[in-house]
């Protein structure tokens, strides 16, 4: 099964709108946003974690990408709130469950093979920096290198801009809205845009 798998088309997702699907005997549900390949799931997903759930143990074989959104994510090495950014790389074995319920926001297989850099960081608190040929934008930075660039873009109300990133782009709405000239994006709402193509905000 594949999931919006042309990186060479734009895809948007409103989580509202579809129809999410039952895992692990009921203890979660996902809502896949891509997928590429069932069998090494190169993915993004939204992933619900029903309270008191456990989650059968997992190698994370391709490593995998998260931030809570809601709730408390838990496994064997502690707690995630709300706003938490961890980042396991490749071979990272996991116990996962969740006494309160969570929401995450999920990738995997998505990592270089040799990357092994562990992430665990509040998203929400991180330093702010004001970048000085986007003027109205605040970034925060989660996590960078020659593949990637993770970071949460705070835009001041009615502010127009023009997002241009050769590789492509990926946003995922966190609070508030935005409309392009087609369309509007609540939270939790998700674009990928192709290689090459902006992100026209109005």
């Amino acid at each position: 099964m594949n999931v919006n798998d042309n990186i060479g088309k734009k895809v948007t997702v409103h989580p509202h709108n579809k129809q999410w699907t039952s895992e692990h005997s009921g203890m979660c549900e996902t809502l896949y946003l891509d997928l590429v390949d069932k069998v090494k799931p190169v993915a993004t997903k939204l992933v619900r974690i029903f309270p008191s759930s456990i989650l059968p143990p997992e190698l994370n074989a391709g490593g995998k990408e998260v931030l809570v959104l809601e709730g408390t994510f838990q496994d064997q090495r502690g707690e995630y709130p709300v706003g938490s950014y961890i980042r396991f790389p490749p071979g990272t074995k996991q116990e996962a469950f969740s006494d309160s319920g969570c929401l995450l926001f999920v990738k995997t297989w998505q990592f270089a093979p040799m990357d092994r850099k562990e992430v665990n960081i509040d998203a929400f608190h991180a330093e702010m920096k004001r970048p000085r040929k986007r003027p109205g934008v605040v970034l925060q930075p989660l996590y960078g290198d020659s593949r990637e660039d993770v970071r949460i873009e705070h835009w001041e109300r009615n502010h127009r801009l023009i997002i241009h990133q050769c590789n492509g782009l990926e946003v995922l709405v966190l609070s508030g809205e935005f409309y392009e000239p087609s369309a509007s994006y609540k939270p939790h709402s998700w674009v990928r845009m192709p290689p090459s193509r902006p992100l026209k905000v109005v």
